[in-house]
């Protein structure tokens, strides 16, 4: 009994040895972890300054990443990215808040550009040393204070495990910023809507030297379209064909593309043509920004009532701002009557979400046939519309015996199809492809066509209008035949 009472008593103390040992050696790799990754939170949760430049909210970030770079997040357009560096850290600047006032009182002038290059190059400096001060300040935080909440050491050792974090921090910026390499944004990367359109960094890279030609370029085009008009009513080609009092002179338009060019455009041919309404076939933005609704505030001041179908281009901010036009109406799927005509559309189905998307084509193609089968199953149940409104052209070529005329965007393309069907127009781009078609060598033309619809016989006849504004050449087509339902 003795004996065995000695020998549980040498177990019980062999058992308590290797215990104790164990936590030794476990406490030790258990600490540099828990510095380790409260360094991590650390920088993760603390470690960003923000930064304004010229009304613009910049918050600028550094944080772990398997590969370097830095990104540029322009949210809701997307990310440009580049790998700029080599050190396993990321580099990011978003984009939290434009202030519009502060945006337009800054950039009116043609020397703005150059001011604004110069507060980004005496801030830019003293923000990224305050960025590293402060990753290195929350890396000491963080890995000091999570090893003192799970191993409770001495004060010591959490300090230490702190000044091991901010020096790991220190060690990696540093590599960062030693073979940091700015031209690595020749070759980007893009991610989001704004992959949709890479050539939009040399408009980008351009914007800044040619801003005052631009702005010239504007009030040219603009005092040239007025000029066009201004002895319309000696030109007798231009009279109503055949005009009835209920026939209606509709304006056609479509992709604007946030230029307001092209809204000048519209406003210019409705008051010079005595245009009765305008139908808008979409995409009158390219990112569907709150920014870009700056840009087409001129709708506002129409005078004529403005049928607008949202596009693939639109979100739902967009329709929201159009729908608050006093004058504008967006066509949801419910039959319009106005000026005697009955117009029907259904937004295009990317219209819904809250940024743009880039073309899938399979995606697209099965999007498409279900929003066919919608508009199809619209004009059996309220009945047959005057004008049918759809913003994809391939989709609105099927649609054609539904509606005497069906109207379409999307492709910039200038249309007129006659077919025993029906009348397909499309008007192709009032906005001259959009604001990025300003810095443009080619340039491109302002589109769009005015069709003369009467309620009971269809429509009449169309003009086609273009305007080129590198030659400021106007030109209209007509084609109609008098008294019949098609052209």
């Amino acid at each position: 009994m003795l004996l065995r009472k000695m020998l549980l008593q040498i177990k019980g103390f062999f058992q308590n040895k290797i215990i104790a040992q164990g936590v030794k050696w476990v406490r030790a790799p258990g600490i540099v972890l828990a510095a380790a990754a409260g360094t991590l939170l650390g920088v993760y949760f603390l470690g960003s300054v923000p930064v304004d430049v010229q009304g613009l909210t910049l918050r600028i970030s550094a944080l772990p990443a398997f590969h370097g770079g830095t990104v540029l997040d322009l949210f809701p357009l997307g990310e440009v990215s580049a790998a700029t560096h080599h050190a396993p850290v990321r580099l990011r600047i978003r984009l939290e808040e434009i202030s519009m006032d502060t945006v337009k009182s800054s950039w009116i002038d043609g020397s703005s550009h150059k001011r604004t290059m110069g507060i980004v190059r005496e801030k830019v400096p003293g923000t990224l040393v305050n960025l590293a001060l402060r990753e290195v300040a929350a890396g000491f935080a963080g890995g000091g204070l999570l090893v003192f909440l799970l191993w409770r050491p001495r004060l010591r050792i959490a300090l230490l495990a702190g000044a091991g974090g901010a020096v790991l921090v220190a060690a990696v910026l540093a590599g960062a910023g030693l073979n940091y390499d700015i031209d690595a944004f020749r070759e980007p990367h893009f991610e989001g809507p704004i992959s949709m359109a890479p050539a939009a960094v040399k408009t980008v890279n351009d914007s800044l030297t040619r801003l005052d030609q631009v702005k010239d370029q504007t009030g040219q085009v603009v005092s040239n379209i007025r000029a066009l008009f201004t002895s319309i009513d000696s030109l007798g080609v231009l009279g109503d064909p055949g005009r009835e009092k209920e026939t209606r002179a509709v304006l056609l338009v479509s992709d604007l593309h946030s230029n307001p060019i092209g809204v000048e455009f519209i406003r210019t041919l409705s008051y010079y043509f005595k245009i009765d309404l305008i139908v808008n076939a979409g995409d009158i933005t390219d990112f569907g920004s709150p920014l870009e609704a700056e840009m087409i505030e001129g709708l506002k001041h129409l005078g004529v009532p403005h049928v607008f179908l949202p596009g693939n281009h639109e979100t739902p901010e967009i329709t929201r701002f159009i729908a608050g036009i006093k004058g504008s109406y967006v066509l949801n799927g419910e039959t319009l009557e106005l000026n005697g005509l009955r117009i029907l559309g259904i937004p295009d189905p990317f219209s819904a979400a809250a940024t743009v998307e880039a073309e899938n084509p399979s995606k697209q193609n099965l999007i498409m046939n279900s929003h066919i089968e919608s508009l199809r199953a619209a004009v059996k149940e309220q009945g047959r519309p005057d004008v049918l409104v759809v913003h994809n052209e391939e989709a609105a070529r099927r649609l054609l015996p539904e509606a005497p005329l069906v109207v379409a965007g999307h492709t910039h393309r200038l249309v007129l199809e006659r077919t025993p069907e029906g009348v397909l127009i499309n008007p192709g781009t009032t906005g001259a492809a959009g604001i990025r078609g300003l810095y443009s060598e080619a340039g491109a033309a302002y589109s769009a066509v005015i069709v003369y619809v009467h309620p009971q016989l269809g429509p009449l006849a169309a003009d086609l209008i273009k305007y080129d504004p590198l030659s400021a050449r106007f030109s209209l087509d007509r084609q109609c035949y008098r008294g019949q339902a098609t052209f």
